[in-house]
């Protein structure tokens, strides 16, 4: 919940910012949307899932804005205790835009937190919130009447902080400290 106020603040910030820029321009200037994302977390925690969630953007130049996504990921597991994995990222996106479309790097800092009394916290895994950094790049492209698709490419980039967690098999246990984790995304939209 914490989160989503920061998330939400930002964008209010951002928004007022961009308020003041030019109002005449060729590139959108808010972005929001459904995004369906893939994560596939890396071993000793070994979980992929699609998941559902909401994208904001606000640009404030053709090359510069801030990107929000907040996602959740239910997992590959039917247990009820293990259904949300949740993830909120918060960050700056750099590139370029055209009136149709655009290609964009992104750096979008946040946290990804794991279900309570989920297999990872019986595995060993106390602390179930861990910072995360989304590293990558998107490709967007506009349509007429104000509406979008985005296709993100990315490295979620996870600090366990040195916490150790039981194999599944429960042989041994692993360290966890920084862990990549490809994550894909398709998104849809609305753009003004």
């Amino acid at each position: 919940m914490r989160a989503l106020r920061i998330v939400l603040l930002a964008i209010v910030v951002f928004g007022l910012f961009s308020c003041s820029a030019q109002a005449q321009t060729d590139f959108p200037r808010v972005e929001a949307g459904l995004s369906v994302p893939v994560l596939s977390l890396r071993a000793p925690v070994s979980d992929a899932g699609l998941g559902i969630g909401a994208q904001f953007a606000l640009n404030a130049t053709k090359h510069f804005g801030v990107d929000a996504e907040v996602d959740s990921f239910p997992g590959n597991t039917q247990r009820s205790e293990d259904f949300v994995k949740r993830e909120t990222l918060v960050g700056l996106r750099a590139g370029y835009a055209l009136p149709e479309g655009g290609l964009f790097l992104k750096i979008r800092p946040g946290f990804i937190q794991f279900p309570r009394n989920g297999a990872l916290q019986k595995r060993g895994l106390t602390k179930l919130d861990h910072f995360a950094l989304d590293l990558g790049f998107f490709g967007v492209r506009y349509y007429p009447h104000h509406t979008y698709v985005r296709f993100d490419f990315g490295d979620t980039i996870i600090n366990f902080g040195g916490q150790r967690i039981s194999s599944p098999s429960r042989t041994g246990t692993s360290r966890l400290d920084l862990t990549n984790n490809p994550q894909l995304s398709l998104s849809f939209g609305l753009h003004f």
